[in-house]
């Protein structure tokens, strides 16, 4: 009964950061789109880093569940099944997949030094992107999802790719510390 609870309990804190982690955004225009970019990367692939991989689908779709039956857990606040369907929808669906990888690259020998934190945060970044692109392209065009789905985020992914494995690294080392 207590396991059950403790997972109750890591999954409610994982999508509440995840959440919280949404409403960090800027939305700049590029190209006459909007695009937001949120701190939710960086939160699906640190948190997940530290959870058994069941915990870490759990969190990624217990995320999208909420956000589609109507609470403004996504980017600026949005929700409803449009959002997962749209032009998002893959880079939310990409968060399940890095999920997934980050809780088990983090169940491996990958938090023992930062250089192999950043290999798991680009990792689990490249992922996101992917599958984003892909999505993207097939409702768009490949060039658009490129240029409008991609490019935009290199940077910002760089800062959370580094900023995840120091936060990784420091977390761990409290861990040990104990």
């Amino acid at each position: 009964m207590i396991y059950f609870f403790r997972a109750v309990l890591i999954i409610l804190v994982g999508v509440l950061l995840m959440t919280l982690s949404a409403y960090l955004s800027i939305t700049p225009t590029i190209g006459g789109l909007e695009i937001p970019i949120t701190g939710q990367t960086l939160a699906v692939l640190t948190i997940c880093f530290f959870v058994r991989w069941r915990s870490g689908l759990m969190i990624t779709i217990a995320y999208l569940l909420v956000g589609i039956i109507g609470l403004p857990v996504f980017a600026d606040g949005a929700s409803g099944i449009e959002v997962v369907s749209g032009n998002s929808g893959g880079f939310l669906v990409g968060f399940v997949v890095a999920g997934l990888w980050m809780s088990w690259a983090g169940s491996q020998f990958w938090r023992t030094t930062i250089l192999k934190a950043c290999y798991a945060h680009l990792i689990g970044t490249i992922i996101i992107l992917m599958i984003g692109f892909l999505r993207l392209g097939m409702l768009k065009d490949f060039g658009i999802a490129w240029q409008y789905g991609v490019l935009p985020y290199l940077p910002g992914g760089f800062i959370k790719i580094m900023v995840g494995a120091i936060i990784t690294i420091f977390i761990e080392y409290l861990i040990k510390r104990k």
